[in-house]
């Protein structure tokens, strides 16, 4: 039998044109990018920028996770990665300025909510995004990361907190364990994020 061990690695910076292009091409139908981009052709040629944004910042704390075939991908964050000095939020907001232009506003509307929600007290995983490549989607193949990653959380008692942005993130974190985790995040006019927490498990 195949184990996870040999189907799920770290990613790479050789990794970011095509992990860059598969979520981009994943999430271009999310009700949370249809309301940072209302604009179809905006959205598209625009998400890419912005997910390179995101796979540098996980990149950067080795929390990119892929497949062998690079169909799928999972982006964390460490405990204590999301808190920000100043130098750096001010780099990320360049970084996001430079990519969208006058959709970056919107995203920084985004981040502010996302920030005010945010667990601060215990320390945990952060899983920002996750996807399977589009021909791929409900074929199983996207619930070999998560898990991958969960089993080593739980080997290190932290739990993981994500925030689902449709019906079908919410059901499938659902399964792997993770639980509402205060109220949803209302964006003005658009789409509401369902904060969700998953306690750490005894490894046995």
């Amino acid at each position: 039998m195949i184990t996870l061990d040999r189907l799920v690695r770290k990613g790479t910076p050789a990794d970011v044109p095509a992990l860059t292009r598969l979520l981009a091409e994943s999430f271009a139908t999310d009700p949370l990018v249809e309301w940072i981009f209302p604009d179809p052709v905006r959205r598209k040629q625009l998400l890419p920028g912005m997910f390179r944004v995101f796979l540098d910042l996980s990149l950067a704390s080795h929390g990119v996770y892929t497949t062998v075939d690079l169909d799928c991908a999972l982006l964390t964050l460490p405990p204590g990665a999301t808190a920000l000095s100043e130098f750096q939020q001010r780099e990320l907001d360049r970084r996001f300025t430079a990519a969208l232009g006058q959709d970056a506003a919107r995203l920084r509307t985004i981040s502010a909510l996302q920030d005010a929600a945010h667990p601060q007290r215990e320390p945990h995983c952060y899983f920002s995004f996750a996807c399977v490549a589009p021909d791929l989607q409900h074929t199983g193949r996207g619930r070999l990361l998560a898990p991958y990653v969960i089993d080593r959380c739980d080997q290190l008692g932290l739990p993981v907190y994500l925030e689902a942005s449709s019906p079908g993130g919410e059901a499938a974190a659902r399964l792997l364990g993770f639980t509402a985790h205060g109220p949803d995040i209302r964006l003005p006019g658009g789409p509401s994020l369902r904060p969700m927490w998953r306690a750490p498990r005894t490894v046995r």
